[in-house]
């Protein structure tokens, strides 16, 4: 049987470095699955002398809540991965900011808007990961009433998001 292993006394599948026991591990002296680092248990940590699961740091003995644009929320860690839509990034050639926005362009609008519906979503912060500005942008109504619209797809019949006076409508836009 093949397991994938490199490095020495590893147990399990996929690890790289040394005994270390579960699999997809990265470093040395982790149990679990997928951690990096160094004397690790539990799984999905990052660090050194972590146990429980998605820990960063080191002696981290708690399983922190997700956290979503440097927030946390009180999603299971199932939850927030359920929420997170997926999107096809080929970054063949492409900078990630390129390949995002041309996932983006390429997407529906369903899935553009589950983006906007992750928990703390914070258009800045979105902007500077993915190379997709979704800020709403000003613009000057009749009467002097100020509107923010954002549409969030270019694909027909498009979604428009417009605030007026504190109200957010949705409307189809036709061609």
């Amino acid at each position: 049987m093949i397991d994938y292993n490199t490095g020495s006394c590893n147990s399990g599948n996929y690890n790289t470095g040394s005994y270390n026991s579960g699999n997809y591990n990265t470093g040395g002296y982790n149990s679990g699955n997928s951690n990096s680092g160094c004397h690790n248990s539990g799984c999905r940590n990052t660090g050194e002398y972590n146990s429980g699961d998605y820990n960063a740091g080191f002696f981290c003995t708690e399983t922190p809540k997700p956290t979503f644009f440097d927030k946390s929320c009180d999603l299971s860690w199932n939850e927030a991965y359920d929420r997170v839509p997926y999107l096809p990034i080929n970054l063949n050639g492409k900078t990630y900011h390129e390949a995002f926005r041309k996932a983006w362009d390429a997407t529906d609008a369903t899935t553009r808007q589950k983006f906007l519906d992750l928990p703390n979503f914070d258009a800045e912060k979105f902007l500077a990961i993915t190379g997709v500005d979704v800020r709403e942008k000003e613009a000057e109504c009749c009467d002097g009433v100020v509107s923010y619209e954002l549409t969030i797809t270019n694909d027909w019949p498009a979604m428009q998001y417009v605030m007026v006076n504190g109200v957010r409508y949705v409307r189809e836009v036709k061609p």
